[in-house]
C-alpha cells in the first residue's frame, strides 16, 4: 500500500509557487530589453531616413554644382525623389556676385517631419 510519507518525500519537480516566482523575475529582467528594442528601433529608423535625406540633398548639390554659372538661375525648384520625401532647391545672387544654392530635403519621421539643408556658394569664374 502507497504511504503518504512516500510520496512527500520525492523530489524532482517546481511547486506552483517556485513556477511563478521564475515567472516574475523573467517578467522584471526582459521589460527592459523590451523597452530597448523599441528605442533601438524608432532610433534606427529615424537614422535610415536622415542617411536617405543628407544623400537625396548631396545628389541635388552635386547636379547643381556641376552647371555653370550661367545655368544657375535664380529662383527655387522642388521635386518628390521618394515617396514621403520632397526636396527644394533655392538660387539666389548675393551682394558680391556669387550664387547661393540651398538644397532642402524634408522627410518623414515619427513624430512628423524633419529636414536636411545643404548650402554653398557659386562665384563667376
Amino acid at each position: 500500500m502507497l504511504r503518504m510519507d512516500s510520496l512527500r518525500n520525492k523530489t524532482g519537480g517546481f511547486t506552483l509557487l517556485e513556477v511563478l516566482v521564475a515567472l516574475v523575475i523573467i517578467s522584471i529582467l526582459l521589460t527592459p530589453l523590451a523597452t530597448g528594442y523599441g528605442l533601438y528601433h524608432r532610433a534606427t529608423a529615424q537614422a535610415d531616413g536622415e542617411t536617405l535625406a543628407a544623400l537625396l540633398a548631396q545628389d541635388k548639390m552635386e547636379e547643381m554644382k556641376g552647371k555653370t554659372y550661367p545655368q544657375l538661375v535664380d529662383g527655387s525648384d522642388s521635386d518628390t525623389p521618394r515617396s514621403g520625401y520632397s526636396r527644394t532647391v533655392e538660387v539666389s545672387t548675393g551682394t558680391l556676385g556669387t550664387k547661393t544654392i540651398v538644397v532642402t530635403v524634408t522627410y518623414p519621421v515619427q513624430e512628423g517631419t524633419s529636414q536636411v539643408t545643404l548650402q554653398t556658394e557659386r562665384a563667376r569664374r
